[in-house]
Formats: C-alpha cells, sequence, structure tokens
C-alpha cells in the first residue's frame, strides 16, 4: 500500500504523482478551507461536477482517469488558497483509505476545542494605497465585515487586481465562511479614509488580537 501526497496547480487543477494516472486507482481531497469546493471531472464514469463541503473528506475513484480534474471554491471562485486542500493518492485505496465517506474533519478537531467564542474587531482602512486585512484564522467557523466608514471600500480574498475587485459600500456587510484572509483598499483614492468591523465564530484560544 502507498499514500502518495499531490497538490493542486496554480490552474487548480489536481496533479497527479510521477507517471501520471498509471497504478493510481484512487484520490483523496480533505478540505481545509472555509468554503464548499465545486471539483469538476473527477468521476470516470460520470463527468460534470461533484461538491465537497468545507472541512470534508471524500475518496474518489480515479482508475480510467484521462485528464486531471479541477477545482474551484463555490464562494470565491478561484480566489481561495488551494494549500488547504490535501490531496493523497493510493494503489490500494481499501487499505490506505479505511472508513465511510464523506467524512467530517471538524469532530475530533471541534470536541479538544472548547466552545466557541464570538469576537468582534475594527480593522482601519485608510486611504494609503496600501492593503488593510482581516487575517487568516484556522478555526474560524464564521466572518462578517461591515463597511462602518465613510468611503466605499473594494475587498478581496488576495492582494491583487484591485481594479476588478467588487466593492462594498458605506454601511453594507457581506459574510464569507472562509478560514483565509480577506483584504481591503479605499475604493477611490484621495476620497478619505475607511473602516470595516469584523465579526468572527471560532473554537479554541487565544482570541485574535
Amino acid at each position: 500500500m502507498s499514500i502518495i501526497l499531490g497538490v493542486v496547480d496554480n490552474n487548480f487543477h489536481i496533479i497527479p504523482p510521477a507517471g501520471g494516472f498509471g497504478g493510481i486507482k484512487a484520490c483523496r481531497l480533505s478540505n481545509y478551507t472555509g468554503d464548499a469546493l465545486v471539483i469538476t471531472n473527477i468521476n470516470p464514469d460520470y463527468p460534470g461536477q461533484e461538491y465537497l463541503l468545507p472541512f470534508q473528506q471524500s475518496v474518489y475513484q480515479i482508475e480510467n482517469i484521462r485528464q486531471p480534474p479541477s477545482l474551484s471554491a463555490y464562494v470565491l471562485g478561484q480566489d481561495f488558497s488551494t494549500s488547504n486542500v490535501l490531496v493523497e493518492w493510493s494503489t490500494e485505496p481499501l487499505i490506505d483509505f479505511p472508513g465511510t465517506y464523506p467524512a467530517n474533519l471538524t469532530q475530533a478537531f471541534l470536541a479538544s476545542a472548547g466552545a466557541p467564542a464570538f469576537e468582534v474587531h475594527t480593522l482601519a482602512v485608510p486611504d494609503d494605497g496600501a492593503t488593510h486585512e482581516i487575517p487568516a484564522e484556522a478555526r474560524r467557523i464564521s466572518l462578517s465585515f461591515i463597511n462602518n466608514g465613510t468611503v466605499d471600500l473594494r475587498y478581496a480574498a488576495f492582494d491583487s487586481g484591485w481594479g476588478g475587485r467588487p466593492i462594498l459600500p458605506v454601511g453594507d456587510a457581506r459574510t464569507a465562511d472562509t478560514v483565509q484572509a480577506v483584504y481591503f483598499r479605499v475604493a477611490t483614492p484621495m476620497g478619505g479614509d475607511g473602516q470595516v468591523q469584523w465579526l468572527m465564530t471560532r473554537f479554541g484560544s487565544p482570541p485574535v488580537t
């Protein structure tokens, strides 16, 4: 038996180990992101899309697969961190991947983490041409942010391509159940400084400061 760790590349394709798919019979994906994943063409018998929920793990038979499957996040699209997806390949999945799937990844984690904590924070977003962020938090299970400043803001999952990022108008709020960082900039330069109030529920301690 042999479990081989894999990767998801920058084109969001699930890359097979050296030698391609020959000899590989199954793939196990573990979704450690805060978003549902849309997996395209991972089932060779029924091409199409499947879903993997946040903190869920599933095994896929890929013995007859020809093309690398692809991933995207349901809410964030391609703007999500592929490093939060664990890919494992197996030549003997009945031995390497015992159990019933899909499996919940959170049970042992939550049982040892204590009760959920609710936190409220404020993020200043000055009009300084720089990016300001709500930090990543692996134990976060819910995140909401509100533009409670006096200028419109842009927000993104990556600190790049700011011209096309969505706008968060003054007084508006968004909810993104994500463990990743969320980035902000003032939408119109020279328009004034902004502010975001953000609220999250998370497990464990210490709290974010």
